[in-house]
């Protein structure tokens, strides 16, 4: 296990921010440039995804020569950001990015046209969320683990991406069974709606629907119900997640509590607390949010598809688990606002029915295609799909890899879902953007559990 700890005398070693102009171009590199092998690499939307040089396979993690630049934007003022994009070094104009309101099936590479595949995207452009951050923790280490590589430092705001992994409708016990025409069954505890901790349901003409556990509430028309004789009754301890947990960093209000109202910050402060509320993970980059320090200051920005969208901002995310080993970072969010909690729902049921008939479709041809895409915030503006291929993976053992790729990304980019087509991990890959590497100038992710 890495240990944090602080260290005051190293503040003005660290790796200075790569959101500024000119220094996302320390290597002056692009997409477009060579390989090893001589070939050109292009990441635009009318490639036809095949391997383009040899060089592309599987090699052991070797993190001292490997981390290099990391891709969180710093900024003073919001109107900063659209500046930093203009001045863009890194990717002038931006040619390779697709506004996810002009991403069409066509932007797909040819032999990739695939109506589940733009689905999947589609999905993942609208559970992709802007993470503002305006604290910086003082236990951020200095050096990356198990190199000599500076972990980056901030002094003030900056954002990153992220992805919105799992949403789940929460309801008070005392007001469920007010409802009229609904009945219970199993057993609530801590007050709410709740199940072997799976809390996801929907709600059809007075019948609920536990997502997992196939449990129902039944209408008073109903037969009587009758508990199977292997089904829980509430005497048996309920698992509350990994035994194995020395790496979760808990705030002084456990980031795994349990609530019986809504816990925004708008219903911490009210008489009368929301009822009925949505929690959502989201999963971002750690070097974007280290810790619950930095989760106190953190806001994810929802829906920010064009400069004219609707504001729509979560402003209370807790930290649950954040790895600087694997820079991979999840957040507890919550929100009772009935125009945002039904349509991340849907949203995620969507992602999560999609993504299992594209990674059907292409486990196959995934060595062959190599086909990745991202969905990000480049310089905090507005959202954009970036398309290309994967180079190398590299291993850490018990299936554990790391991803480079030509797939385009820019400042603000850290902490977005990198997306292997055909890889998965437990059932779907959770590979975040980290940066660019000094010596070949490809971007990488984070360490993923990828089979």
């Amino acid at each position: 296990m890495f240990t944090l700890k602080p260290n005051e005398d190293s503040k003005d070693t660290r790796l200075k921010s790569s959101g500024q102009p000119g220094d996302v171009s320390r290597w002056g590199f692009r997409q477009d440039q060579l390989c090893n092998t001589g070939q050109s690499q292009t990441c635009n939307g009318n490639i036809e995804c095949q391997p383009t040089c040899s060089n592309s396979r599987t090699s052991r993690i070797d993190d001292d020569q490997f981390y290099g630049n990391h891709e969180t934007q710093e900024f003073k003022e919001e109107a900063d950001l659209h500046r930093h994009y203009a001045n863009c070094t890194k990717n002038p104009g931006h040619k390779e990015f697709i506004n996810i309101d002009k991403f069409t099936l066509n932007h797909l590479p040819a032999n990739h046209r695939d109506q589940d595949l733009y689905d999947l995207i589609k999905a993942m452009a609208g559970l992709t969320v802007r993470v503002n951050l305006e604290k910086t923790s003082p236990n951020r280490p200095e050096f990356w683990p198990n190199t000599t590589k500076p972990y980056p430092f901030f002094k003030g705001s900056r954002s990153g991406t992220g992805m919105i992994w799992n949403v789940e409708k929460r309801i008070d016990e005392e007001y469920f069974d007010s409802l009229p025409g609904n009945r219970r069954i199993g057993t609530l505890r801590d007050g709410l709606l709740n199940m072997f901790d799976v809390h996801t349901f929907k709600q059809t003409n007075g019948q609920v629907k536990v997502s997992d556990e196939d449990y129902e509430s039944v209408t008073d028309d109903d037969e009587d119900y009758e508990p199977a004789a292997n089904e829980y009754d509430g005497n048996e301890p309920v698992p509350h997640g990994d035994e194995d947990n020395d790496h979760v960093m808990n705030d002084d209000d456990d980031p795994n509590k349990e609530y019986t109202v809504c816990w925004c910050n708008k219903c911490q402060r009210s008489q009368s607390p929301s009822r009925v509320w949505w929690e959502l993970e989201t999963y971002t980059a750690t070097h974007v949010v280290f810790d619950a320090i930095e989760a106190s200051g953190t806001s994810l920005k929802l829906f920010y598809d064009r400069d004219e969208s609707p504001k729509v901002i979560i402003d209370k995310v807790k930290v649950v688990d954040a790895k600087p080993d694997t820079d991979l970072c999840r957040l507890r969010g919550v929100t009772c606002d009935e125009n945002v909690g039904p349509k991340l729902l849907e949203l995620w049921q969507e992602y999560y029915d999609v993504w299992e008939r594209v990674f059907d479709k292409y486990d196959k041809t995934r060595n062959v295609d190599r086909l990745t895409f991202i969905v990000s915030h480049p310089h905090g503006c507005p959202k954009q799909v970036s398309i290309g291929q994967w180079k190398e993976k590299q291993e850490n053992g018990r299936q554990r890899k790391r991803f480079t790729y030509t797939t385009c990304t820019c400042p603000g980019s850290s902490g977005a879902f990198v997306h292997c087509v055909g890889f998965g991990g437990w059932w779907a890959n959770q590979l975040v953007h980290t940066g660019c590497t000094e010596q070949s100038g490809f971007n990488y992710s984070g360490i993923g559990d990828v089979v």
